[in-house]
């Protein structure tokens, strides 16, 4: 049961890193001074993608642990 809400914090953590990295090549192809605006979306979720992965990876690690 663990593992299968670290599986799912994993591949939010992944949609997050797609989505940053989306918006990176939304601003280098249309950069227009508006835009810049939310390129605080792209930062959050640079930020936060990371994070949740390694919370991810430490969550099945531990149900791997405690299974075993």
């Amino acid at each position: 049961m663990i593992e299968f809400f670290a599986k799912y914090i994993i591949y939010l953590a992944l949609g997050l890193m797609g989505i940053a990295a989306a918006w990176v090549v939304i601003q280098i192809l249309f950069a227009s001074p508006d835009m810049l605006v939310f390129a605080e979306i792209a930062i959050v979720c640079a930020v936060l993608a990371p994070v949740l992965c390694l919370i991810g990876w430490g969550v099945r690690w531990v149900g791997w642990q405690t299974r075993s």
